[in-house]
């Protein structure tokens, strides 16, 4: 059972974590490079109306459909939604590439969130172009 996280996790050294969403299905997985990176992605999606949700929204459909996380009713849900994003991550040169791109989206949405004060950092920095999409 969740082989490819496994695989993933091996080849990569990310964290996993799962934790419970404020809004919609309840609980989310998520591979991130650091617990630190997690933490960040947890807190935005159990806090504040306007920045969870825009987060939600962005996972769910502009990050790209290779981002690292799987949503589900229950926390084994999340995981077997994850395991099946990452079964199309395959070939030790794609898992290369793939991590750093995982990596460079993470960090371009902090970026956004320390350079545009708005609640609306995430909009504001994917109209300019600024957020990195996992490839």
């Amino acid at each position: 059972m969740f082989d490819n996280i496994n695989r993933v996790i091996e080849a990569t050294a990310f964290a996993l974590t799962v934790f419970r969403e404020r809004y919609g299905r309840a609980y989310s997985a998520i591979l991130t490079y650091t617990l630190h990176d997690a933490v960040w992605i947890e807190e935005q999606l159990t806090g504040p109306d306007i920045p969870a949700t825009t987060l939600q929204m962005f996972l769910g459909h502009g990050s790209g459909k290779d981002f690292p996380i799987g949503s589900g009713n229950t926390p084994v849900e999340a995981m077997r939604e994850l395991d099946a994003v990452l079964a199309r991550v395959t070939g030790e040169e794609r898992i290369d590439v793939w991590r750093n791109s995982v990596i460079d989206a993470i960090e371009s949405y902090r970026e956004a969130e320390r350079k545009h004060s708005s609640q609306y950092f995430l909009e504001t920095a994917h109209e300019a172009g600024e957020l990195v999409i996992v490839q």
